[in-house]
């Protein structure tokens, strides 16, 4: 039984990087052709939503153990880089920074480790600060998570245990 899980569970991790790589493509094309539905949408046409507009999917491996930041508020902030192997030749990785709020972030805490597998949907934001020495505003693309998959095996999640 535990051959069969573990055979589904690499089965479903193949599934989810082919999905990953249609994904970019897919995401590429609209990238492209969304210059048409900016233009349909100045023409009066409306009915696609904000959301359709800033939305992210991305698979990948997680680069550094997520910080965990708890407010007074009671509220949680989980903060992590997440790497992404383009499906090209050069195989050239890209680095994206996540956050995520609340029960998210609890389970990214709890569950989230270096190097494991997850999925991320959510969209881009930018955090902005004015830098302390030159006073010039700073900026930096983040991915606001509103759902995380853990999609690796029971090892790749695993707490390392301390001897």
């Amino acid at each position: 039984m535990e051959l069969i899980i573990a055979l589904a569970n690499r089965l479903l991790v193949a599934a989810l990087e082919c999905f990953s790589r249609l994904r970019f493509l897919e995401n590429f094309l609209n990238f492209y052709l969304g210059f048409a539905k900016i233009k349909s949408l100045k023409r009066g046409y409306t009915n696609m939503s904000r959301k359709e507009l800033n939305q992210v999917v991305l698979v990948g491996r997680v680069g550094k153990d997520p910080e965990i930041k708890y407010f007074e508020s009671g509220t949680s902030m989980a903060m992590f880089s997440l790497a992404i192997n383009r499906p090209t030749k050069d195989k050239k990785t890209d680095w994206f920074d996540i956050k995520l709020w609340g029960r998210q972030a609890e389970i990214a805490g709890e569950y989230v480790r270096k190097g494991s597998l997850i999925g991320i949907e959510g969209n881009l934001d930018f955090d902005s600060w004015n830098d302390k020495t030159t006073g010039e505003l700073q900026v930096k693309p983040v991915i606001l998570g509103s759902n995380l998959r853990l999609l690796g095996g029971r090892n790749d999640n695993q707490v390392p245990e301390n001897n």
